[in-house]
Order: C-alpha cells, then structure tokens, then sequence
C-alpha cells in the first residue's frame, strides 16, 4: 500500500489497517478479491499535500493518473469548515463522470464517528473501472465562505505491472 503521512493526515490510522485480511474482515471482499486477481492498493489525495487551504466559494480542478484498467473503489473526505464540499470526478478516458452531478462530500463519506472510525469510506457496491489512458480529472467546489481545507482521498485497486 502505499501511505504517505504527510499527505493523508486525516486518514492515516483508517489506511493503515486496509490490507487485504483486513479488508476482508471488516467486510471488504472485492478489495481481497481484487488483490488476489493481480491488483494492489494505490491511494491519491486531492489535492495531493495535506491542509490545503481553498479560498472562500473557490473552486479548483486536478487530474489523478492510474495505471489503465484499475479501479476505483473507495472515496474519503473532509473539510476544515462547516460548509464542506462538492466535487465531481470525470473519467478521461470514457468522458463520463462518476456521479450524475456534483456530489456534496458529507453525502458520500459521512461525517462524525460512525462506530468509532472517525473518517468513514464510501465504498462502492461496484468499483468502477477506469479505462485508458488511465487519467480522472477531479473538481472541487469550496460552499464555505471562509477559506476551508479540504482532502479527497480516492482509493484505487491498481494493477500490478
């Protein structure tokens, strides 16, 4: 897997116990399935440093590259402020979007503890394969009036080369 602390601040006790035994137990079988089929774990933070300050009502737009044919099959967020986020991700290679419209963050991550894990994934019922040339591109929509940090987490099952 691949963690790095200073850029996943939020989510680093949640990414730590994802391998895939793990994965498994807590009830994550395509993340094992996958791993078995020739896939790794492969995460991508937007944007990719940690404390990421959007300034009031702004908006930004990033590209995540993916070895082609992986799949995306977990979202994390948060937001320094209240008012959260939206965001959209659009599939380069198929000029398809994720989400039918922009999708506020706290209606697919969840907020709060849920069951004692502070940042919930969204987990997908299925993962959604990302075609060649393996690139998405992420946009981010600020809703506070105040300058908020905000960190997108996709989770990917890459495979392996």
């Amino acid at each position: 897997m691949i963690v790095n602390p200073n850029c996943y601040p939020f989510y680093l006790p949640e990414l730590a116990a994802l391998p895939a035994a793990e994965a498994a137990a807590a009830g994550v079988p395509q993340l094992a399935h996958l791993q078995a089929a020739g896939y790794e774990p492969h995460l991508q933070a937007v944007p990719d440093y940690s404390n990421a300050a959007v300034v009031a009502k702004g908006k930004f737009s990033a590209r995540v590259s993916v070895a082609p044919f992986s799949y995306l099959w977990a979202l994390a967020g948060t937001s320094g402020a209240a008012a959260g986020f939206k965001f959209q991700i659009l599939d380069e290679g198929t000029k398809t979007p994720v989400f039918n419209a922009r999708t506020y963050y706290a209606a697919v991550t969840g907020q709060g503890t849920v069951q004692g894990i502070t940042f919930p994934l969204l987990i997908f019922e299925r993962p959604r394969l990302i075609l060649e040339p393996g690139i998405l591109t992420v946009q981010v929509e600020s809703l506070a009036d105040v300058v908020n940090s905000i960190q997108l987490v996709l989770f990917f099952a890459e495979a392996k080369t």
